[in-house]
């Protein structure tokens, strides 16, 4: 049968198959780690091993067959290092080799890997019958054999260690099953693929190599795809390709003469390099998928830590701001009593400082008002009721409002509209009057005794502009940043006696944004007074 005629090309095909993509899963799973980078020069010099071997078998010519066998051992060397040296740093991402390694075991590895390539080691070979080849050997022989048995001993011990310091049963579970597939195929390798050849001169087993390593990459891929071991991503889809893998190379089998046997290995050798970047696309995809699954996790533990201290924030200012302005209304209602009983009675200072007390009071709960309205408006939980409104009757009682202040400072204010006009727009209509008191507080607290206040409603474009100007006296460089900024600082000491007209500033432009309006501010042409431009 030819896939009996071609058993060993199969065994070659999937074991470097199986091989190739397993380790560039693991390195491709995390460039940086040392145990990965050595896991994957495992793997390819068991791939370029098993290769080998074969290839040797195809090979009737004694110097050729020669020189493979030579090249079959040179890589064998590497691969027990390689074997050592995995189980050395297994599992660390990060380790520090010591002084042994480096000025003992790697000299001694580079030294004996290139006497296997001389006359020390392998002296001649000769086809005795078939597939059997008798080996010549030399001294040197001995020295490859010690030091893979070296390897592969104190790859065990390390092996072994870690299975008795795993703290996790996973891990126990993980390390049992690569031992097992350690101790299966490097038994096999150390007897068939070493005793026999080079103590009994039979190299009939040499061309089944790959073979000998699968239990090893079986049970070791079994351990890191099912238990996690080395943190590999997308394990299903590594096993797709790697069974894609196996049938395409089955239809390479029932091929009959060597030609085709080398064209058709070839194909393999390209088809294996864009699987293994079809890997890397594979691992990098659903690396990116559980970082994006960890930040969303991470996205809305924060949010829920971000309502948490939104409430507490809420509380909080509810809170303070209730025990600030109740002692405060407390003393302003007090200071109204004591002006109507005893306001006749007191000296001009004591009226003055009456006034001044009940001013200041207010202004401070004013401030408070304001400053909660600013918080609602910032933490989104101001609800307005919108309705068809009168804006000429809202204008209209924002001035009765504050008209005893108008009164008091003696203001000429003025209100121009069409009186033919129907002023109807959709709004808040407590929200509005609150709005364009907040302005017009403005104007008067700037407005000089004896000033003046206008203010005009034009229809424009099916919306309406209201303009308020005065000629009062603002120190300010910039105005307009009362409007953008909740607070304003004149320089180097902050105006306390603006804070609250900020506040409502800010708190109108606000309230006109959410009536699909606007509030912009601009000073006079005479560098006096201001202009304030409302649009709804």
């Amino acid at each position: 049968m030819p896939v009996l005629a071609n058993l060993d090309l199969l065994t070659v095909g999937i074991v470097v198959a199986a091989t190739c993509v397993l380790g560039f899963a693991v390195y491709f799973s995390d460039p940086k780690s040392i145990t990965n980078k050595t896991f994957l020069f495992f793997s390819l010099i068991t791939a370029i091993w098993g290769i080998v071997n074969y290839l040797e078998f195809q090979f009737t010519e004694p110097l050729l067959k020669l020189w493979m066998t030579r090249l079959i051992v040179f890589l064998a060397v590497f691969h027990a290092m390689l074997i050592y040296t995995l189980f050395l740093v297994f599992p660390n991402e990060r380790f520090s080799f010591s002084k042994y390694y480096k000025f003992i075991i790697l000299p001694l590895t580079l030294f004996t890997s290139i006497l296997t390539l001389t006359p020390a080691v392998f002296v001649e070979v000769s086809n005795l019958h078939g597939e059997v080849t008798s080996l010549t050997t030399n001294w040197g022989i001995m020295l490859f054999v010690i030091l893979a048995i070296y390897f592969v001993i104190n790859a065990l011990n390390f092996l072994f260690k870690k299975l008795h310091n795993a703290k996790s049963t996973t891990e126990k579970k993980s390390l049992i099953l690569i031992s097992i597939g350690f101790i299966l195929s490097f038994s096999l390798i150390l007897i068939l693929a070493m005793i026999v050849p080079v103590f009994f001169s039979d190299t009939r087993f040499n061309k089944y190599s790959s073979l000998l390593i699968f239990p090893f990459i079986a049970f070791s891929a079994y351990a890191i795809l099912k238990h996690k071991l080395l943190q590999i991503k997308s394990g299903k889809s590594l096993i797709i390709i790697f069974i894609l893998l196996t049938i395409v190379f089955l239809g390479f089998v029932y091929l009959r003469n060597n030609t085709e046997v080398m064209l058709a290995g070839v194909i393999y050798l390209i088809i294996i390099i864009f699987s293994i970047f079809l890997i890397k696309i594979l691992i990098h995809e659903a690396q990116q998928k559980i970082e994006i699954q960890n930040l969303a996790q991470e996205l809305k533990i924060a949010n829920d830590r971000l309502k948490e201290i939104e409430e507490l924030k809420s509380e909080f200012i509810s809170l303070a701001t209730h025990h600030i302005s109740s002692p405060l209304t407390s003393i302003n209602n007090s200071i109204s009593i004591l002006k109507e009983e005893n306001y006749n009675t007191l000296s001009q200072g004591g009226r003055e400082l009456l006034d001044s007390s009940e001013q200041s009071t207010a202004n401070l709960i004013q401030v408070i008002q304001d400053f909660l309205t600013v918080y609602r408006l910032d933490d989104d939980k101001t609800k307005y009721k919108f309705t068809e409104v009168d804006l000429n009757q809202i204008i209209k009682k924002a001035l009765d409002s504050i008209s005893f202040r108008i009164d008091e400072k003696k203001i000429f204010a003025t209100y121009s509209f069409d009186s033919h006009e129907k002023y109807t727009v959709n709004g808040d209509m407590y929200k509005l009057e609150q709005a364009f008191i907040s302005i017009l507080k403005n104007s008067v607290k700037n407005v000089p005794k004896n000033g003046e206040i206008n203010i005009t409603v034009t229809r424009k474009n099916n919306r309406y502009e209201i303009n308020i100007s005065d000629n009062g006296i603002r120190n300010l460089p910039n105005i307009s940043d009362r409007l953008r900024r909740k607070f304003t600082d004149s320089g180097n000491e902050f105006e306390a006696n603006m804070l609250g007209n900020s506040l409502g500033l800010y708190s109108a432009k606000q309230t006109f944004i959410a009536h699909s309006g606007n509030l912009s501010i601009k000073k006079k042409d005479n560098s006096s007074g201001a202009e304030f431009v409302i649009i709804l």
